[in-house]
């Protein structure tokens, strides 16, 4: 093993970037690496891991505090923005929407899980009384175009969009407007869906609450093991199939978690659709013929398998519960959605300004899924005097797939497919941190920026910083 020379070893030390365990290799002939050892940490990062769901949006007002509170305490960045509507009413109350979007806006980088429906009514003269679920296809519409540009307006704030409105809970099940399971009028349900693809910025994901739902929206007869899913293609490019994901709301509960599948078909088609599209949910009442379907080997492997990127801490509470004491909710919290760590980084310690710098890193998706959109990636030297920042793109995290390595290399040695990076011939001579960003396109607040457990990260910044020290001459 070759050791550094004594300048690195000095800046390294003093620094306060160090990670226990860090070894040091050279790549023969090529650049010094550094290598980061593995993290057990539980770290909040966005539009992943465990939700709150602790009352209806349209009733229970968020509280910047308690959000805050939420990626404090419990590493939390989502919450569900369940919001009920009334069928009887032409108008959305925009107002309160705004108002609680807002909140949810000024927190400290949470986003929202949206769906909309309606508050059940009993049918007049019913007897026994029946309710009333939801709204003709024409008030829906109506509401929707009302809907989707606070959609616009909060892009930067949902996660995700849930299809909604068919149904109770607007999980489309039985309806009077939409037909019931078995009998459905699929193309009125499928104007929702589409009218959500169709209208709302392409980087926002829409699930559907059945896998069949996806089918029928996509104009398939019916889902079967030759029914196409979704690609790296279709994730790259934001197509129809890539932005249709799914949402299951009795996870765990039975083999067909309340009719979610309707046979093992349905639910192979999620595995092989989940690996481009997003997936999460939340689990229901416990059913005593499932069995060790409920305890944590089986959980873990079954969200693995569908790639989950999140589910609701708050319900059921017997499953959480059980996680809990069976000891694997750790290993949940740390796995659902992406989980970036990195293997190792290499760079050289000192460079000349208005020359080169080659940098390489191997990166690992330790997460069960893959981001819901991917971000920029860029390296960032800080000047250690005056904190003066210059950035250069590296790459996307669109092929940080769950489970792969990646190693992006930015240098000129052979078999590297991209040049090597070039540092401005103003930049200041010094000493330099080095810090990788990932940081959310949308906004570029630091508060939404993408954490690496293995890395000491600044929340103000948004920076990961690595152990590589650069001096420029």
């Amino acid at each position: 093993m070759n050791k550094p020379n004594g300048r690195f070893t000095e800046l390294l030390l003093s620094a306060i970037l160090t990670a226990p365990g860090t070894t040091f290799a050279q790549l023969p002939g090529v650049l010094p690496s550094i290598d980061y050892p593995a993290s057990s940490q539980i770290i909040p990062n966005p539009e992943r891991g465990l939700y709150h769901h602790t009352g209806d949006c349209d009733k229970s007002d968020f509280s910047k505090t308690t959000l805050d509170s939420y990626k404090m305490r419990e590493n939390i960045t989502l919450v569900m923005c369940l919001y009920n509507l009334d069928m009887d009413s032409p108008q959305v109350p925009i107002a309160k929407f705004r108002e609680q979007a807002l909140k949810v806006r000024a927190s400290d980088g949470l986003k929202m899980i949206l769906r909309f429906a309606y508050s059940p009514k009993p049918i007049e003269g019913s007897n026994p009384v029946e309710m009333r679920l939801d709204a003709p296809l024409a008030r829906v519409q109506e509401h929707m175009a009302q809907i989707l540009p606070l959609v616009a307006e909060f892009q930067d704030v949902i996660a995700v969009i849930q299809s909604g409105f068919v149904g109770e809970w607007g999980e489309g099940a039985d309806s009077k407007n939409f037909g019931n399971v078995g009998n459905e009028n699929w193309g009125d349900r499928n104007k929702i869906v589409n009218n959500w693809l169709d209208n709302t910025p392409s980087h926002i994901q829409v699930q559907i609450r059945r896998p069949l739902m996806k089918a029928k929206a996509l104009d398939y007869a019916d889902l079967d093991s030759s029914t196409p899913s979704a690609t790296f293609a279709d994730y790259k490019n934001k197509t129809r199939m890539g932005r249709i994901g799914h949402h299951n709301d009795c996870f765990l509960r039975n083999a067909s978690d309340s009719n979610t599948y309707r046979n093992v078909v349905d639910k192979d088609y999620v595995t092989r659709d989940s690996d481009f599209v997003s997936v999460g949910g939340e689990t229901c009442g416990r059913s005593i013929l499932e069995g060790a379907r409920n305890d944590c080997p089986s959980a873990i492997a079954e969200m693995g398998a569908l790639n989950y990127g999140y589910l609701n801490k708050d319900w059921a509470p017997i499953y959480i519960e059980g996680f809990q004491d069976q000891g694997c909710l750790p290993d949940i919290e740390r796995r659902l959605g992406y989980r970036y760590e990195l293997i190792s980084t290499s760079m050289r310690s000192s460079a000349t300004r208005g020359g080169r710098i080659d940098f390489e890193m191997t990166i690992i998706n330790r997460g069960w899924a893959a981001a819901m959109r991917p971000r920029p990636v860029k390296l960032v030297l800080i000047h250690v005097n005056s904190n003066q920042e210059y950035k250069f793109d590296l790459t996307t995290t669109e092929d940080w797939l769950p489970g792969q390595r990646r190693t992006i290399a930015r240098s000129q040695f052979p078999n590297r497919n991209n040049s090597s990076l070039v540092l401005p011939a103003t930049m200041p001579v010094g000493n330099y941190r080095v810090a990788l960003s990932i940081e959310d396109s949308l906004t570029g607040q630091p508060k939404y920026a993408v954490r690496i457990p293995n890395t000491k990260f600044d929340s103000v910044k948004g920076f990961n910083y690595l152990i590589n020290q650069l001096l420029i001459n």
